[in-house]
Order: structure tokens, then sequence, then C-alpha cells
């Protein structure tokens, strides 16, 4: 007889046992934090404080303990009581926290416990309720209740078995249940503090806020509290900590007396038996982990081992070395561990004389004669087929004789192959596999790991057929009949669709069979078209362009011989938008009609209208010129840009080729700023022509117009305050055409410009300008920056009677875009102007204003530079009539070859 538990929950009340030490009381918690009750909150301040319940964040109000068969509760109070009172334990539950279903009472002249319960839906602190037993369960004279100062702090404990809390009050080791606590003079009268209440218990009769966090006794059911759990270490939400199968509680002990805790041990003695088998558990427990190993059912539960010794009967075998199958059932094949007579082995071949005297022929070391000792094979019987493997000529039953298999071990799996059914490792068993040799290797079948030589193991690939051919996949190069070998396909599943790509006709799940993508050069090597070290049968984007092979046809739009799913640049750049030809007689289509020459196929460079270029072609040229290319057939820049990286406008280039900037403040200059007008207000409406702000030129001397002409109507307004103008500019694109776009109206982005006049002496002016624009603008079609910007720069003016002289200097920042080889980097700018005034209300202006990209040395799109010729005349008191005229003077990019503006200002003068 094995010890099974800690103890036994007791079926009557238990006299008193010895409180928990200290150190050993778990608190309660309210809302996982401390349960609080300030001091001095009761109804009617008692005489006697051992009825003020009191706790705080390091010393909570209630504690708990429970061991096998007493549960215990304490409650903190002011002091330590002097009179009789009520301490009472409401415990809820049915997880309705309105209400109690059991109650422990502390009460009386003896200081009594009473076990009560509640009539169902009777709430509030103090319901009808009825007595468990009117006799109670002990008193403080003899031990169940105690008033003691420990640790500093008065107490209120009390005891009650767990028999009662179980059977009377339902309450179950396993199930969740919440704990308040309060106290009164006397049942009959109100109570006067209740748990967590800061304030009158009048206000506080509900149970609710009085409660605990929920606890249980036993979380895992395992026969061991909570609290021991926590002693001990073992897992308290693990009813198997050692996973043999064993309940925590049945392991409690160190019975063998290593040191270690039985429920830590799964196999106590060590003798190669678990201890569940040999207690006689029969099945797990649920919290049992069975990957652990350390569980064996029991098949026989009357013939049971010590689980403590690890040789029973004492007769000199181990526990293990006789139940060899370790199943707990004397087989026919096995002596039995509890009789120590049959522990006898005269011939030392590892098979007890017993055993051998069953074969009738007494002491042999190889008694089946097979070449292999009786020792090495033993008594175990491998293959299940009633005899042990001593006496068993093919003891893993695959059809091929132990002395013909031998005691070599040719997967190194520790197991010798004349007891392996699968020799070779692969997955596959010897009986299946055979003695043939598939791929002539001079290795048999079975203990071929890769009986077709296809470099993939004969488990992966299994024994059936997948294409149908009659060759079982494992012998089959190309088990899917895809003209891929399983070998370059592999084990792996490209598309994670469940199906390896060597059973897969269509690994990557694009719609594209391996098949056609495996090889289309036919060169005979998997093709990887964009050098990704993905082969394009197991690439979702084979070309690398960023478009799917599913989005892509198997069309050549750009008939350049490759399918577009195939070709990173697939713009139709040499195809004339034709109808599908038609196939006359049988016989091949027509080849396409490529019309006109396309300017695109010769490199150049992007700029404005100015002049041609000459010159070496930028780097990335092509990419752009084929996309615009597009553009020209078909107007569809935003798919050009989506099938070549970096190629259109909508994509990559951020570029405002919108160059007018007008001053907002209405001066003498048009686009100089000039620094010590005193107007206090102005508005001025522009309309403004450009042609040609975006040109590419190629070398061969035909330019492709991409924005052909611009027109725009510009709203502007300033105010001063002081030494400081600021100012908004919006404008309105009109009309745009050309290879871009053809649409009437885009908005374009709006300016916010500020100047400060830090310095005016005489005839002289000096100020700084900050400008920001919004990216308000359509950075598709070139009109937009795409992202906010700024502008930074120095003015000094110079204003004499007859005449006015400008110069400004600068810096702009960038917009991360490019286009062709051209980055649109921040700019170095600059601008000078000087106007004459022949006659009252009446000047004329002569201005020049360019910049310069920061980043592109050598390119000449990098340099705008434009020329204004610009004449004012005043219209009455406020008003002003301007007009202006200029051309690009090099191939910068938005430097038109022609720009004309037409003005009208407003200003409010000092």
């Amino acid at each position: 007889m094995f010890p099974v538990g800690v103890g036994v929950l007791s079926g009557v009340a238990a006299a008193a046992v010895p409180f928990p030490a200290a150190e050993q009381w778990l608190p309660l918690a309210r809302t996982q934090l401390p349960f609080e009750d300030p001091e001095g909150d009761q109804l009617v301040p008692p005489a006697d404080a051992g009825l003020d319940l009191v706790g705080d964040a390091t010393t909570p109000v209630v504690w708990w303990y429970a061991d096998a068969d007493t549960f215990f509760l304490r409650a903190r109070v002011a002091a330590e009581p002097t009179t009789n009172g009520l301490w009472a334990f409401p415990l809820s539950t049915d997880g309705n926290n309105d209400n109690w279903e059991a109650l422990i009472t502390i009460e009386g002249p003896g200081n009594n416990v009473l076990a009560w319960t509640n009539p169902p839906g009777a709430f509030g602190l103090q319901p009808a309720r009825t007595v468990v037993s009117p006799t109670g369960y002990g008193r403080r004279a003899t031990g169940e209740v105690r008033f003691v100062t420990e640790a500093g702090f008065p107490w209120v404990d009390v005891q009650l078995p767990r028999s009662v809390l179980h059977d009377d009050l339902g309450v179950y080791p396993s199930g969740a249940f919440r704990i308040a606590a309060f106290t009164g003079t006397s049942w009959a009268e109100p109570a006067v503090d209740l748990t967590a209440c800061d304030g009158l218990v009048s206000a506080c009769t509900a149970l609710s806020p009085g409660l605990s966090d929920s606890i249980r006794i036993d979380f895992d059911n395992d026969g061991l509290t909570y609290p021991q759990e926590l002693e001990l270490g073992t897992g308290v939400n693990d009813g198997d900590t050692d996973d043999d199968g064993v309940p925590d509680g049945d392991e409690a002990f160190d019975l063998d007396g290593d040191g270690v805790l039985d429920a830590f041990e799964c196999d106590t003695d060590e003798d190669g038996l678990p201890d569940g088998l040999e207690r006689g558990y029969t099945t797990a427990l649920p919290t049992t982990n069975l990957g652990a190993g350390c569980f064996l059912p029991d098949t026989d539960p009357s013939t049971r081992t010590d689980p403590t010794s690890a040789d029973t009967d004492g007769g000199g075998w181990t526990d293990a070395e006789e139940d060899v199958d370790a199943d707990g059932f004397v087989d026919l094949w096995e002596t039995d561990p509890r009789d120590p007579t049959d522990d006898v082995d005269t011939d030392g071949d590892g098979i007890a004389d017993v055993l051998d005297d069953r074969l009738g022929r007494g002491p042999d070391v190889d008694s089946d004669g097979d070449g292999i000792d009786d020792a090495l094979e033993g008594a175990v019987d491998t293959d299940g087929d009633g005899l042990a493997d001593f006496v068993d000529l093919d003891a893993d039953g695959d059809g091929y004789g132990d002395t013909e298999e031998g005691t070599v071990d040719s997967d190194g799996d520790g197991v010798g192959d004349w007891k392996d059914a699968d020799s070779d490792g692969d997955g596959l068993p010897d009986a299946l596999e055979a003695d043939a040799d598939s791929d002539g290797d001079g290795v048999d079948d079975r203990l071929d790991t890769d009986s077709d030589d296809d470099g993939l193991r004969d488990g992966a690939e299994g024994e059936g057929d997948f294409d149908g051919d009659g060759t079982p996949d494992l012998y089959d190069t190309d088990s899917d009949g895809d003209g891929i070998p399983d070998g370059v396909e592999g084990e792996k599943d490209t598309d994670g669709d469940g199906v390896p790509d060597m059973h897969d006709d269509d690994s990557d799940g694009d719609g594209w069979s391996d098949a056609i993508e495996f090889d289309f050069d036919g060169d005979g090597v998997a093709d990887d078209t964009d050098r990704d070290g993905k082969p394009d049968f197991q690439d979702t984007n084979s070309d690398g362009d960023g478009i799917p092979d599913a989005d892509e046809a198997d069309g050549d739009i750009d008939c350049d011989g490759l399918p577009d799913r195939l070709d990173p640049d697939r713009e139709d750049s040499f195809c004339d938008e034709l109808d599908d030809p038609v196939i006359e007689d049988g016989g091949p289509p027509p080849p396409p009609d490529r019309g006109e020459a396309d300017p695109f196929a010769s490199p150049g460079t992007f700029g404005g209208g100015t002049c041609d270029v000459a010159g070496g072609a930028a780097a990335g040229w092509g990419a752009l010129a084929l996309a615009l290319a597009a553009v020209r057939r078909r107007r569809r820049v935003v798919a050009a840009g989506a099938l070549v990286p970096g190629a259109a406008l909508a994509q990559d280039a951020a570029l405002d080729v919108d160059r007018f900037g007008p001053s907002v403040d209405g001066g003498e200059l048009v686009v100089v700023e000039t620094v010590g007008e005193r107007d206090r207000a102005g508005a001025t409406a522009w309309l403004d022509h450009a042609d040609d702000p975006l040109v590419y030129h190629a070398d061969d001397g035909e330019d492709v117009p991409l924005l052909h002409a611009v027109s725009t109507v510009r709203l502007q307004g300033f105010g001063r305050l002081g030494p400081l103008r600021v100012g908004a500019e919006l404008p309105v694109h009109a009309s745009i055409g050309g290879e871009l776009t053809d649409r009437p109206t885009a908005l374009g982005d709006v300016r916010l410009s500020s100047e400060l006049c830090a310095l005016r002496a005489g005839s002289v002016a000096a100020g700084l300008l900050a400008d920001l624009s919004l990216p308000t603008g359509d950075a598709a079609i070139g009109l937009g920056a795409g992202r906010a910007g700024t502008a930074l720069a120095a003015v000094t003016t110079l204003d004499l009677e007859g005449a006015l002289l400008s110069a400004e200097v600068g810096f702009r920042s960038g917009t991360g875009g490019s286009i062709g080889s051209l980055a649109v980097t921040p700019a170095v700018t600059a601008g000078l102007g000087v106007a004459a005034r022949p006659a009252d209300g009446f000047s004329v202006g002569l201005e020049l204003a360019g910049e310069r990209w920061t980043a592109d040395a050598g390119e000449p799109g990098a340099t705008p530079v434009q020329g204004l010729v610009s004449a004012t005349r005043e219209v009455g008191d406020a008003g002003a009539l301007r007009l202006a005229a200029g051309t690009g003077l090099g191939a910068g990019v938005g430097a038109p070859d022609l720009r004309l503006a037409l003005g009208l200002s407003w200003r409010l003068g000092r």
C-alpha cells in the first residue's frame, strides 16, 4: 500500500488544529490591488475597536489559508477585541456579487463559530439565513477562534473544516468564490463596518463593494491547495507537475529520501518505469503533458510495482528489466517484477532461465539462431507479433530476416536494422521499399534515402503517384509531370497552399503554370529573369517590375519578343495602336506597323523649350523615355510609372515646372522682389501663359513637348504690419496641353510669402524674404512639387528718383523627386531687376531670374533661367495695369521659350 495524498477531507467537524504561521497566510486582493479598509469608518464607533476592520497597501484587511483538511480566515482590526461582537465572512460562490451563498461567523458570548446558508434571492449583509449546525464548529475557548496580535497587528482568526465548506456550504475545491468581511455588535443589530467601504455602513449595505477578487482553494484540483502549491513550488494550474499521470497531491512527499519532492520526479526510483505506470494509472490527467514522455498507461492496474524501489521484488532485476515493454502487464516473454524467483539468468544472455526453459532447449545465447545474441535482442516484442525478439527471426516484421539485416544501424537512430522497420529513416517502411536498386547506385532502396536520386527524401515524396503515370513518387524524378525535376522544385511550399512545389503545377500561385515559367529561353536551366535568386516559376514578380505576374498578360505589348510578365520595360513605345492583326489562310500574322520613327529611341535630356540641347545620354533616360512614349501614344503616364520604376512623373518626379512667381506686393518689378514699398495692403489678378515649359530633347534633334502650353490665373493679396509684409498666391492652371495631359483645369501649389524690411537708410533698403509652398498642385503632370517647400532669400533695393534697382540671392528646398537623371534637389536662387520711370505713373522693367540645382552638375536641365521685360501703368489712384513678356535663357526645366503675362493690381496707400 503506497501513500496517495497529503490528507483526506474529514466528514465531520474536526478538533481545532494549529493556525498557519504568520508567513503562510495569503492576503486577499480587490481589483488586483491590496484589499484596504480605512480606520474609524464604522456607523457608530463602538467602544471596542476590535470591531473596526482595518487594512492598507502593505497589510491588507482579509487573509486566508487552506490545507488538506481545514480552511482558515483572518481579518485585521484596529485592536484586539475586548467585548463580544459579530465577525462575519460572507462567501459569494455563484458569480452574483450582490448576495452571499455561505457565511462563516464568530458571534455570541463564547465567540462561537457558526456556518450559514442564504435562501435564494436574499440580498444584503444580514438577510434571513439558515444555520448549518446550531451547535457550531468550535469556539474561542477550544481554539477554533483566536484574537491575536501578530507581526505588530491585531487579528481575528477563525478555522472551519473543509468538509463543512464542501458538503454543507457548497464551496468546492476547484470552484471560484469571493470573500468579504463585516462586523457588528450582534447579529440582531445592523452591521457597523464592511471591508473596503470607506464611509458609514448604512451607505454600504450592498455586498459587492466589500468582496475580494475571485479565489479557488485548489485551482487545478490535484489535492494540493493553492497556498500549499505556492509553498512547495508545484504548478498552481498544473495538477501533474512532473507529467507522470499522478496528481501532485498524491506525490507531495519525498519517499525516496533524495531531497527532491516526488511531484517533481516522474520516475522516482529511476528504474525506467514512470511513477504513473507503477502506481497503476491507466489514463493521464487533463494537465499531463504527453509530449514530455513521462506517462505510460498501465494495461494491468492489478499488478502494481513500488515507484520508490527500482526492484520491487528484490530478486536482482529492475522492474523495467522485467516489464520489458513497460505496459504494466506480465507478458508471455517477461518475468514478474513482484516474484523474485524468476530473476535468474544462468547463461548471462539477458534472458531469464524460465524463458529459456519455455523454448525447451535450456540456456542458449542465440535462441533463434539468427546470428544475433539474445542479450542484444532481448525479450521485447518489437513487431508485436507475440514473439519476443530473441525467438523471432524477423524482429521488426518488415519481411527481411534478422540474419540479412544484421546489427548495423543504417540511419544512425540507435536502433539496429534487424529491429528497425525503416532502416534508412526516410519515413517509408522497408517492406514497401524492398531490396531493388531503382537509381542504380548500388544501395538497396530500403537503405537508400533517395531511391530515385532526385535530391529529395523518399519520405517527403511518399509512396503515392501524384501525376498518375504509374510510377510512385519516390521513384519518379518529376512527380507532378510538369517538366521540372523534383530536385529543382524541392519540398518547400512557395505559395503556401499546402502542396509542396514538387507536387504543385503552379508553385508560386501566380496563375502561370510551372511548365510555362520554367525555361522560356530554352537553355535547359530554370529562368531567373530579375536575377533575385528565385527562379521565375517560384517568383510572383518574375521581371522585378513591381507588378505581379498574375496581373500581367502573356502578350508582348512593346513587340520586343518578351512576354510582359518577363519584360521589366513593357511600354508600347515601338507599337502603334492597331486592331489585332487578321490572320489569313492560316498563315502567320503580319508584322506590327511601327509607324513613324519614335523620338524616344534616341537618348536625350529633359528641360525647357528654349533650345535644342546636344550631349551624351543622361543616366536613366531610357526608362523615362519609354514610359513617356506610352503617354504620348495612349496618355497612360500612371500605368507607365507602375510598369517602369522611376519612369513616370506620377511616381517619382515630384516636379513643379511653374516657374512664374510674381511678387505679391505688386511692385514695379514683376518677379524680382523689392524692399521698402509702403503700401499697407493690396491685391493682383494675373493671367499668364507659358509655352513649352517641359520638353524632352532627343539627341537626334527631335523635341517632344511634354507640357507645351500652360495658361494660369493667379490671385494674390498682401498686407503689411510695420516692417513685415505677408501675402499669399492661389494659382489655377486654366488650360494645360502636352504629352503628359490635356485638361482644362488644375490647381497649382499655393504660395505663402513674407518679407521683413530689416534696414532702411535713405534710398537703400534691405530685407529677408521667406516663402512657403503647399503641395496642392498635381505632381503627376509636372505642375506640383508633391510636398511642402520653402524658399529663403536676402533682398537689397536701391530706389532713386527715376529708377529702381533690386537684387536677391537665396536658397530653395528640393522635392526628393527626379526626372530622368535629374534629381529635383535644393537649389541656389538669384535675381536682378531694374526699372526706369520715363514719365509719371509709367515704368518699364528688365529682369533676370534663375536657379541652380545643387546635385546635378553638368545637367543643362538643372539651371532654369529666364529673362523678362515688363511695363506698368498706373490706373487711377490705386490701380495699376501690368504687362510682361520673356523667354528662357537656358535649357532648364520650367524655362519656357515664351512667357506672356497680364496683371491688374489694386493697392491701399500708406
